[in-house]
């Protein structure tokens, strides 16, 4: 009897170093199909990163194009604007000379009008 438990304590040792094996076996199986899937996704993760830094570029690039394009417009009309202020500033200047002169005149005028019609009393 003893022999027999010993026979199948032997073989059931066996099966179970043989289920053991065929469970590491099997864990390895997947382990390198895990890693061949996460390889995977790995390429394909940095084929996205690489198109959307790509976007990226071409979108900075466009946008300074932009910026550069409306500070060229921006400078243009602030010339334009100077331009129109000095011409503006000049021909106030023109005005102020002319109303000045006119009252200048205006006094002078009006002093030797009194002048005269005291002298005429």
């Amino acid at each position: 009897m003893v022999y027999l438990l010993k026979s199948h304590e032997n073989r059931l040792c066996s099966l179970v170093e043989s289920f053991e094996q065929k469970q590491i076996e099997q864990m390895n199986f997947h382990s390198k199909s895990f890693e061949y899937e996460i390889q995977k996704l790995r390429d394909v993760s940095k084929e996205r990163h690489d198109l959307f830094l790509e976007q990226v570029t071409k979108m900075k690039q466009f946008v300074d194009f932009k910026v550069a394009e409306l500070m060229y417009e921006i400078a243009k009309e602030v010339g334009k604007m100077e331009k129109n202020y000095t011409l503006l500033h000049s021909k106030v200047d023109v005005v102020a000379t002319a109303i000045t002169n006119l009252v200048e005149f205006n006094t002078d005028y009006s002093t030797k009008l009194e002048e005269k019609s005291e002298k005429d009393t």
